[in-house]
């Protein structure tokens, strides 16, 4: 099943009828889209995809369950996306992915996306896995990161004080 062609001028959260994915063509979200924990009661350690939006308009994308996977397709255009919990995150070459926050509750990451600005933020360690092109990345950590071979950054910013050596555990 597929949502088309739809605009939400309010919040969208997957529901629990959702019980393997959810597909959307051509949505725009203006408020934000979140899969949260209790909803979505699927056991996705088969690594499927859980949601999947193609050629959509997100502002704010909010990703609360545990092992929740997006696929952001086509144009797809993503303001803002938040990992709350490990996650995995893939997008074709004409999606954007303008700016993903990491929060410290995460420890492992897959990112296959280029991404403009990742902000990462925690105390412990983070396993940043995938094939991702980050633009610029912001780290606001005092803990550790642990970077794929395949991911690329072109800038980082770290704490004032702190090297990449300590910040980058293979480095």
């Amino acid at each position: 099943n597929e949502v088309k062609n739809l605009t939400i001028t309010g919040n969208l959260s997957i529901q629990e009828n959702a019980k393997i994915s959810f597909k959307g063509k051509n949505i725009e979200v203006r408020g934000t889209t979140s899969v949260s924990e209790g909803q979505v009661r699927t056991a996705v350690l088969s690594n499927d995809i859980v949601v999947i939006l193609e050629d959509s308009k997100l502002n704010d994308v909010q990703a609360v369950k545990k092992n929740s996977a997006f696929a952001f397709e086509g144009s797809t255009a993503v303001g803002a996306l938040t990992i709350h919990q490990n996650a995995k995150v893939s997008a074709s070459a004409n999606a954007t992915l303008s700016k993903v926050s990491i929060s410290d509750s995460v420890s492992e990451v897959e990112l296959n996306a280029s991404v403009e600005n990742l902000h990462i933020t925690g105390k412990s360690v983070l396993a940043l896995n995938g094939s991702g092109n980050i633009s610029q990345a912001i780290v606001h950590s005092s803990g550790k990161i642990i970077l794929g071979n395949q991911i690329k950054i072109k800038n980082i910013v770290l704490p004032e004080g702190r090297t990449l050596q300590e910040t980058f555990g293979n480095y």
